[in-house]
């Protein structure tokens, strides 16, 4: 048994002992939580260091308010769990979203465009008057700007003032006056779940917070290939000053992930960043 599980057994057996006499397995998780399935039906998720609490905290408060009526899967939770002697920090049980992710899973790209529209016309609401800020993502994209170009000079990218000229044309776009909508924060292929070609679920919403939802349009630089890309824009009815951030944003993230795949030794961050980087700032 793994320290994870034990650990994750003491914590039920405290705070949910009707769980127990599900088998418990540790599964590969992300950079921010273990993760532990609970049976066929549930996940347990511990944070793994303190960056990641208000993440977990922001779920547990909020996902199921912005996940109500969406017709995908989400890890809505089903135990809040509590700091403890045994754990110093929040941790959950939550719905286990069954599926592959997009990052290794093959997909349809006409399934996905359209299962995409219809996970952003669903989620894309507007949220209550008390909903998390986000303060690296629900701000302008200018604000992102100078820290985009820091990092293109770090990177050494060889078309570091290519990419950086386009964002601040991009930024220039007026921010927009419209009521602050739910908004994931991190869609991409990694947080999306497949089945049957489309998409089926979407999970890791520890961003999740009341925003533009050009942060989250971004994802269709990150999916599909140019000639899908009118029709999401089609079938969501995004004008020219939603689009433009969007893409701004995909160039933000892409720029993100390279420094991600560099920093930790993932090949599939960096091979994620050059497709997205290369749609939303063709040569």
């Amino acid at each position: 048994m793994s320290g994870t599980v034990a650990l994750l057994r003491r914590l039920l057996r405290e705070q949910a002992p009707h769980l127990l006499d599900r088998p418990l397995v540790e599964i590969a998780g992300g950079q921010d939580n273990a993760v532990v399935r609970i049976g066929n039906e549930l996940v347990g998720r511990l944070p793994r260091h303190e960056d990641a609490v208000p993440m977990m905290r922001n779920e547990l408060r909020w996902l199921p308010n912005a996940a109500n009526g969406l017709p995908f899967v989400a890890p809505v939770p089903v135990v809040a769990g509590e700091p403890s002697a045994h754990f110093p920090w929040p941790w959950s049980v939550s719905r286990w979203v069954p599926g592959d992710t997009a990052d290794v899973a093959t997909y349809d790209v006409d399934a996905m465009a359209q299962t995409l529209v219809a996970l952003l016309r669903a989620l894309h609401r507007p949220a209550p008057s008390d909903a998390p800020h986000n303060p690296w993502r629900a701000i302008p994209l200018r604000d992102r700007e100078l820290t985009h170009a820091q990092v293109l000079a770090e990177l050494e990218h060889p078309r570091a003032d290519r990419l950086a000229a386009e964002l601040r044309t991009l930024a220039e776009v007026p921010e927009s006056d419209g009521p602050k909508l739910w908004v994931h924060g991190d869609l991409h292929p990694a947080n999306l779940v497949v089945r049957d070609g489309g998409l089926s679920g979407v999970i890791d919403w520890g961003d999740l917070h009341a925003g533009d939802r050009a942060v989250d349009l971004s994802a269709v630089w990150m999916l599909l290939p140019e000639d899908r890309h009118d029709g999401v824009r089609d079938g969501l009815a995004v004008d020219d000053d939603t689009w433009a951030p969007a893409r701004g944003w995909a160039l933000v993230l892409g720029v993100m992930f390279a420094r991600i795949g560099r920093r930790d030794g993932l090949p599939w961050f960096t091979a994620l960043a050059e497709t997205t980087l290369a749609r939303a700032c063709p040569e």
